[in-house]
């Protein structure tokens, strides 16, 4: 027994109007009446815009020329092909050429012909229904697939916003001290931190882009918050990206965004350099782009939502036809190429695995796959 619909009787041409509603001018339609269906309860049945511009009915059952159709509600009507293009020509123009006539009436498509030409689209997450060749041992893409796909998206991300993962950050720390105003106010001040030069690139003979100070007003980090009423020292974290030797690439937050990628020389920074555990990375740099107790830039709060979502969210992988198909209890199967990124995205695609996925879930009896009738 079959589970789901075989394919489709598509109209086309001049009576694409038949599926579009009483709205949409449809000249003659009242002559199109396949076994009692009118125009305006065609909506009453289960059909869906198979190509660009091209709707048709689900069938579920053929005997020859004859289609079986269904209402949602599960109603069958049969449906003779023959008969049904028969009113169509009746219905349209009488001076019509011969080629639009016959790309205005009802044809059937296999959903084999469908899968085998169209654009795969998935419905859900659909890992864990991939089958080898039996259709019964699960095809298993590695975990460490899936980081590499997940990390190279991230990398892309963090370069096009001109950033990267933090590998550790400069920890400042300088005396402060209080004077009192008045009874009840206490006026505070702390020693500056410092500075150091910045330069363009590791090298102390390149060009010299600033005299950075050592604070989050000048290069990219965040004070270190205390409880602590007038504290004695203040605290700031400095992000660094990259170390080479001596030398740590940091980045500003002043001058043009094109020169903000610097060096700074260990030796130039009386301070403790603290690095980061590579798992920490990453929730580090979205808690200093969207920290919960300061508003931050619109920037980096949108940047901090995708990277979460990129971190977080099941991989939006996508999926390409190999051009095979097969039933098996009731369930059509279709060979496919799982690819790294989305066929709209216009990032370079590479295959990760190829194996099995059924047409709907056997079990659920949800929709795993489908395709694209108007491409991306």
């Amino acid at each position: 027994m079959v589970l789901h619909e075989i394919g489709y009787l598509i109209i086309g041409g001049a009576l694409q109007c038949w599926f579009l509603g009483a709205q949409t001018p449809c000249p003659n339609a009242e002559k199109i009446k396949p076994a009692g269906i009118t125009r305006e309860n065609s909506k009453d049945f289960e059909a869906l815009e198979v190509h660009y511009e091209e709707s048709g009915f689900a069938v579920f059952q053929r005997k020859n020329d004859t289609f079986e159709i269904r209402k949602k509600t599960g109603e069958k009507i049969n449906i003779d092909l023959a008969e049904l293009n028969r009113q169509t020509k009746d219905a349209l123009p009488k001076k019509m050429a011969a080629d639009d006539v016959n790309y205005s009436l009802w044809r059937y498509e296999s959903i084999e012909e469908i899968f085998k030409n169209g654009m795969i689209s998935k419905q859900t997450d659909f890992i864990p229904l991939l089958r080898k060749d039996d259709l019964k041992t699960p095809l298993n893409i590695s975990k460490e697939q899936l980081a590499s796909v997940r990390q190279s998206r991230i990398d892309k991300l963090l370069i096009e916003q001109q950033w990267s993962l933090p590998i550790g950050y400069i920890l400042t720390s300088v005396p402060c001290t209080y004077k009192k105003i008045d009874a009840n106010t206490q006026m505070g001040s702390c020693a500056p931190p410092g500075k150091a030069t910045a330069y363009a690139k590791p090298d102390r003979n390149s060009e010299k882009v600033i005299e950075a100070s050592l604070l989050w007003a000048h290069l990219e980090g965040r004070s270190v918050q205390t409880n602590k009423p007038n504290p004695s020292e203040h605290s700031e974290e400095l992000l660094i990206f990259e170390e080479q030797g001596d030398w740590v690439r940091m980045k500003l937050v002043v001058l043009d965004k094109s020169k903000r990628i610097v060096w700074l020389n260990k030796k130039d920074i009386p301070y403790t350099i603290v690095h980061l555990n590579p798992a920490d990375r990453m929730k580090t740099l979205i808690e200093f782009l969207n920290p919960p107790s300061v508003t931050s830039a619109q920037e980096n709060r949108i940047l901090a939502e995708n990277l979460k979502l990129l971190a977080n969210e099941p991989l939006d992988l996508d999926l390409d036809s190999s051009g095979e198909t097969k039933w098996s209890d009731g369930v059509l199967w279709v060979k496919v190429t799982v690819r790294s990124e989305p066929h709209c995205s216009g990032e370079e695609s590479k295959p990760i695995a190829t194996g099995w996925l059924p047409y709907i879930d056997p079990k659920t009896k949800k929709k795993i796959i489908g395709w694209y009738s108007r491409g991306c």
